[in-house]
Formats: C-alpha cells, structure tokens, sequence
C-alpha cells in the first residue's frame, strides 16, 4: 500500500463531518446555556423635589464573577449623585436578575408573582447577580434612585443659650 492510499483510508475512518453537525446544532442551542453575568445595564433615575422623574440615563457596566463590589457601588453612587450643578441622593437601589430555569420560563410568564426577579437593596454591600440563561442575560439591571437635595440655608441656625442657675454655695457659720 501505498502512503496516498493510506491517507485516503484515514480520511474515511476520521471523517469529521459529523462533528460539525454537532457543533452546529451546539451553536444553535447555545443561547440556551447558563453563562456568568459578565455586563449588566445600569439604569440612574432622577427625581426632583416635585416627586417626578425628570431624567432616566441608560448605560451598560462591565462586572466581573457575577458581583458588584461594594466599593465600585459607593464609587458609581459617588459619581451619579451630582448633575446638573445640583446634589442628590440616593433614594434606593435595585437589582434585576432574570435567573429562571430553562423549565420554568414557560410557568414564568404565565405567573410572574411567584418569581423574585426584582431585589430591593437596603444596605450598601456587593450585589450578586446568579447565572442566567444567555438568551435573556441582557435583562440583567441595576437601578439607582436619586431624588434631589433640599437646599439647607447655612448661618441661618438659631443658637440656643442655656442658662445655669449658679449653685448657692453654703454659708459657713463661725463657732464661738
């Protein structure tokens, strides 16, 4: 035998077509894997002492092993609370992490009250967005709420003076 017939036999045993089919239909399916959060949309919303929303900014945030540090969330709190010349602060922050089972999505829509996707932070810790679905990692949020600063007019406090009766000191008495 020959070594162009021997290639040729290989070719037959190691015939790799498919393969690819599998990793098409992988491809395919792939929107439906678990993947890590890796970007998140944040969402700061603006509110003026009127109570209306006057101003909506949205922009994406890159985190890393599915966490917002705590000190990156002081830092972008930091950075948002000022706009416009004007101070705000913060009202309240929330998470939204869309983690349903591949099984559950068909349940999830027919009864969304069972599902806790929303998540209401009321300390200033890491958040943590658990794995989703690839197809729906994109509803992954952050909101951030920040409502105007009353202006406080400085110098014009009021002092207080307290008054403290003076002790009467006892009178001493002479011995005769």
């Amino acid at each position: 035998m020959s070594t162009s017939e021997e290639n040729s036999s290989d070719d037959e045993l190691f015939n790799d077509d498919w393969m690819k089919s599998i990793e098409e239909e992988a491809n395919e399916y792939k929107k439906f894997f678990y993947t890590n959060t890796d970007n998140i949309q944040l969402n700061t919303i603006y509110i003026n002492r009127n109570n209306e929303i006057f101003d909506i900014h949205k922009n994406n945030y890159a985190i890393e092993n599915n966490m917002l540090k705590r000190e990156e969330l002081l830092k972008l709190i930091d950075e948002k609370s000022k706009k416009n010349k004007k101070k705000y602060r913060l009202l309240s922050i929330l998470s939204y992490n869309f983690d349903i089972d591949n099984d559950e999505i068909q349940y999830y829509f027919k009864n969304t009250k069972n599902y806790k996707v929303l998540k209401i932070h009321k300390n200033l810790n890491t958040i943590v967005w658990n794995k989703s679905i690839n197809y729906f990692k994109d509803l992954n949020e952050l909101y951030l709420v920040f409502i105007e600063k009353k202006n406080q007019e400085r110098g014009k406090t009021r002092r207080i003076f307290i008054k403290r009766k003076k002790m009467k000191k006892t009178k001493k008495k002479r011995l005769k």
